[in-house]
């Protein structure tokens, strides 16, 4: 029978070198007061039998944390994410920079999920909306 493997403990990544392993990556020039970058990471995936890179950036701590998520954009998985968020009575629409995103906003979570520059990004965290905003809005 297969054992399963061990979890390897993996350092973060900076943000030159996130960007380096996976050159999409969309970075924010202004985060709120508290939510310093703390580490990136990034890791292959693969969907449908194409391998892509995944990126991951963290900022903040413990449980005022944001993580924005990066994924080369694909219109197939962008009209999937439509369609299955779109089902959702919670789940509203507003814009980042001009496009169009889809915004999760809970007393507990907020979330953003939109494409920009061919980049699928979601920035989600257990911080107010206004915070999600500013950095969904300074990505770069």
């Amino acid at each position: 029978t297969a054992q399963p493997q061990a979890s390897k403990n993996v350092s973060p990544l900076t943000l030159g070198q996130a960007k380096s392993a996976a050159p999409f990556v969309l970075t924010p020039s202004s985060t709120p007061t508290g939510l310093d970058f703390q580490g990136a990471f990034v890791r292959p995936i693969t969907s449908q039998g194409t391998t892509t890179k995944l990126a991951m950036l963290h900022y903040g701590t413990s449980f005022g944390s944001v993580v924005v998520v990066e994924t080369p954009a694909s219109a197939r998985q962008d009209s999937q994410i439509a369609q299955q968020l779109g089902q959702l009575s919670m789940i509203g629409k507003t814009t980042v920079n001009g496009t169009s995103a889809t915004k999760l906003q809970t007393s507990l979570v907020s979330a953003l999920t939109f494409t920009q520059s061919g980049v699928r990004v979601v920035v989600v965290g257990l911080v107010p909306f206004g915070d999600i905003t500013q950095i969904a809005g300074s990505l770069k």
